[in-house]
This record gives C-alpha cells, structure tokens and sequence, in this order.
C-alpha cells in the first residue's frame, strides 16, 4: 500500500552504530567495530526483491553519540544537530545528487564474524509518561557542579526506562541545549546520561532521542530561551516484551497494586532482549537477572 505505481519509490534506512561499537573484552576486537553502522537488507515482494549493494546513497545524518564512548559508566544518548537536517530524506521527491555512493563490505572481509538477524521481540514505546513539574534548577548535591544559569529542572511522573522529547524550544541559533538525566534528586547526571540538541539557523527545533534511552526521572535543561511548559516534555515508555498474555486480580487493592507495579518494573527492565536490574547502567545480559524472575516472565508474557 505504500508503493506509488508509475513513479519512483524510495525505501530509506535511518542507522546508527550504537552497541556495535563497544569494545568487548570477551571477542576479538576486529575491523567490523570500526565500519558501525552497517546495513544488510532484503525487501521481498513475491518474485521481486530490494536489496542493500552499491546503487544505494549515504548522508551523515542529524544524530550522533553524546558522551563519552560506550563502555562501563558510558551510556550517553543521541547528539542532534538540526545544521544537518535535510526534511524529506526518505521520499522520492528529495534530491540525493549530494549523497555519496555507499561502501561495500563483503562478508568474506569477515571471516570471523557471525551475521544474523534478531531472534527476538524489537524494543518498542508501549505508553508514555507526563512531566510532573518544570522549576529553576539549582545546585543539590555539594559533590556536583551548579547548573549553569538559566538552566531548568524537570521532574517525571514517574521513574521510567526510555525516552524523552521536548518541543518548542528556541534559542541562538546554532547554539546548543544540553540535557542530563538522572533518577536521583539532587544529582544532575548519573553514569554520564547525557544528550544535546544544537539550533539551526531560525533558532527553534524540538528534541527526541531515537538511538539511546536512558532511565530517567530529572532532566535538566540548559540552553534554552525560556522554561519549558509542562506540555513540551513527554517520556515514552520502552521494553522489548511482547503482548502481556498474563493478568492477575484480587479482593485486596494493595495486593493487585503491588502486582501491577511488579509488571511495570519488569517492563522497564527488560528493553534490547534482555532483563537487567539497573538499566541506567547496564546494558549486557548477566543471566542472574533473568533467572530470578523468569517464572514471573512466564506467567505474564509469551
């Protein structure tokens, strides 16, 4: 239904290297690391097939990585730069003339290296979160820094794993708003969650991550013209669980809520396919984590 007959169609790929770039003490590292993000691709239509070679074009994008490189303790999130925004890059109508041919990488380059696709559920929003208030930021905890002027402190409805964005801001143009996030009051970062968004030329723009999440409660925002409203800020929820298959109720409220708040948190643990306990700072299966409730995985979720 997408596919417009006598014209031609465009299919587009938005990607980024994220977790392909971490430096895995337990494997070999070799050239594939460096090469992230790399795209293989196949679009079959009956006899008719799309797939990712030579012809396809390449443009370095909005996004890149805020922070320090992935590793133990860095967990930045998405860097946009709205300087690089090109509106309508995936439709037919955009003019590519500028971009340049892609890079071919054969897989015998990587004898090494095992290529597959995910045998698991995508992590995807599932519900969204409201900002429960927006104040003047000011200096917490004495081990941190104060905020810089004119900075803003936005407190979540509730501690959640995933995204946020915030829309209508202005500021200088091609000055940059930095975000940190932590879930913590009084502590404006942990484990180096951090994002930024720098202005274009008109000076306005809206923020959301797509690359990243973190698990978040504070915001704080610094950069910006004036203080957010409520309504400009949103969380979204992410996991990577699948349809809920299970449900539990009883006569006591109490007891029916601590089930439900169970659900929500092991939700918010398990995103990437796997189930963590801090998921600020973990992003690699250990297997103990998932033991200890997989009979409650069982029950709830295919």
């Amino acid at each position: 239904s997408l596919l417009k007959p006598g014209t031609k169609n465009t299919l587009g790929i938005w990607a980024s290297a994220g977790w392909a770039q971490y430096p895995d003490e337990l494997r070999p590292h070799n050239a594939i690391t460096n090469l992230a993000p790399l795209v293989l691709a196949r679009l079959e239509m009956g006899s008719f097939a799309v797939v990712s070679d030579g012809s396809w074009a390449t443009h370095e994008s909005t996004t890149s990585h805020a922070g320090p490189p992935f590793g133990s303790g860095g967990f930045g999130g998405d860097a946009i730069d709205d300087n690089r925004a090109q509106p309508g890059w995936d439709t037919s109508s955009h003019d590519d003339s500028a971009w340049q041919a892609v890079a071919v990488h054969p897989l015998s380059d990587f004898p090494h290296v095992t290529i597959s696709a995910d045998a698991m559920e995508p992590t995807v929003r599932h519900s969204s979160i409201a900002a429960k208030s927006v104040t003047v930021a000011k200096k917490g905890n004495p081990h941190f820094p104060p905020p810089p002027p004119g900075s803003w402190l936005v407190e979540m409805d509730e501690v959640f794993t995933g995204w946020f964005e915030v829309s209508n801001m202005k500021g200088s143009p091609n000055s940059t708003v930095h975000f940190q996030v932590s879930t913590t009051g009084g502590v404006p970062m942990e484990y180096n969650m951090q994002d930024s968004y720098r202005f274009g030329p008109s000076g306005v723009g809206a923020f959301r991550m797509r690359f990243a999440y973190h698990e978040i409660q504070y915001i704080t925002i610094s950069g910006l013209h004036a203080q957010p409203a409520l309504t400009d800020v949103i969380g979204h929820r992410l996991t990577s669980l699948g349809q809920r298959t299970g449900d539990f109720s009883c006569s006591s409220e109490l007891i029916s809520n601590m089930y439900e708040t169970t659900v929500n948190n092991y939700r918010g643990l398990t995103t990437g396919g796997m189930t963590v306990d801090c998921p600020h700072r973990e992003r690699r299966g250990y297997g103990g984590d998932g033991h200890t409730s997989y009979q409650f995985a069982l029950a709830n979720y295919p």
